[in-house]
């Protein structure tokens, strides 16, 4: 049957009375119809040599886009393209892709560790040590990568980031290292997102291989980059100028909670739990450090910077904070990261002739079995000295803002 196409005459088709499919063509264009179901089911339709293929139904989408699609899937015909394929191929490349959105390294790693913790799949089940070990490891690599693809992490990103870790953690850098090249082994060829993750960037990686890392800040380069993190949101920005003036570890500052923070008594208490000594430790604050906390919004929840109302820390972006900095002179280069602020206050404190001790008191090193077993003391005085005259380095004269 054949008819000039419209809204009114695809609305007056009936199903045939024989329970058999009532195919209209178009007299407008040829091969392009509405298909009546024997349920009253009506769908819109092309046909050509490549076979008859169904458009949408009636009820989702107007005549004119039907022949619209008709005529696009007449052009590519015309080119020697089968449709169908060519639509199959489209529609594989976008599930692709949105599966490849929904991927992180988070989300491969917590995939991964109830595989191997649990034997699944044929797999050698972690001991208790190692699961151990491994997830205290991962709690080092999420803070860096955590919310990335995969695919996207580079081995120089890799050298560079487990470099920083071998200079401060040696044992762990080597755990560090050993997890993720079993990860991406197993994410690159078992799991279900194996095309999504072709390569193994870690795989020619070796400890012994990883440089040292020398870059640090010289005082005119972090005041430079305390001005630009202002075109940051305010807890980003605020976070950033916390972690140049007090050159703390990056975890302790991104997950501050409000509970950790004395604004009568100046002073902002770590628990043992987010220290790397494993014993509580507190920093004075400066003039400066107090204006700034005073300036974040507060929210329900627990943590000082967050953006979903407190419930969740932040994590700090080391790309976009790079871009802002630009070209540094001197020293560091483009590869530099967070932690180098503290390479930055100890290479400061050494050249201003400050005693070594000092030194390992501002960067938070256990200074021996004597201190450990002896000492309790979060030595105040010294910090504040310190910290004071850090904050004249890189802010000068400024008022507190």
């Amino acid at each position: 049957m054949h008819a000039t196409l419209s809204a009114k005459v695809i609305r007056d088709l009936s199903p045939r009375p024989d329970g058999r499919d009532l195919l209209v063509f178009d007299n407008e264009l040829p091969g392009f119809g509405v298909r009546v179901h024997p349920s009253g089911v009506k769908s819109y339709f092309w046909n050509s040599r490549q076979g008859r293929l169904s458009l949408g139904d009636v009820r989702n989408m107007r005549l004119e886009q039907a022949r619209d699609l008709a005529r696009e899937y007449k052009a590519l015909a015309r080119r020697g393209i089968n449709v169908r394929r060519h639509l199959r191929e489209e529609r594989e490349a976008n599930q692709a892709e949105e599966r490849r959105s929904q991927l992180t390294l988070q989300i491969a790693f917590e995939e991964y560790a109830r595989i191997r913790e649990g034997g699944l799949a044929g797999t050698k089940a972690w001991s208790r040590s190692t699961g151990e070990a491994y997830r205290a490891a991962w709690k080092w690599i999420q803070q860096e990568v955590g919310d990335s693809h995969p695919a996207d992490i580079s081995a120089p990103d890799w050298v560079s980031m487990l470099a920083e870790h071998r200079e401060e953690r040696p044992a762990m850098a080597k755990t560090m290292l050993a997890l993720m090249k079993s990860l991406y082994a197993w994410l690159s060829t078992q799991s279900a997102h194996a095309k999504d993750v072709t390569t193994n960037p870690v795989r020619d990686v070796t400890f012994a291989a990883l440089p040292a890392r020398e870059q640090y800040f010289a005082p005119a380069d972090l005041a430079r980059l305390y001005h630009a993190v202002g075109a940051l949101d305010v807890f980003e920005s605020i976070a950033i100028r916390l972690l140049i003036l007090t050159a703390r570890r990056k975890s302790e500052i991104e997950e501050l909670r409000w509970d950790e923070i004395d604004f009568a008594e100046c002073v902002i208490t770590i628990p043992k739990e987010r220290t790397k000594t494993g014993r509580e430790d507190a920093f004075p604050m400066t003039e400066r450090m107090v204006a700034l906390l005073e300036a974040v919004p507060r929210q329900n929840g627990p943590y000082v910077f967050s953006r979903n109302g407190g419930h969740r820390a932040i994590k700090l972006n080391l790309k976009r904070t790079r871009a802002l900095l630009g070209e540094v002179p001197d020293h560091t280069g483009e590869d530099w990261r967070f932690h180098d602020f503290r390479r930055s206050l100890g290479t400061a404190i050494d050249n201003a002739d400050g005693a070594h001790n000092e030194k390992e008191i501002m960067l938070s090193h256990s200074l021996g079995a004597l201190d450990k077993t002896y000492s309790r003391s979060h030595r105040l005085g010294i910090k504040r000295k310190w910290l004071e005259w850090w904050d004249a380095q890189i802010c000068g004269g400024e008022d507190a803002k």
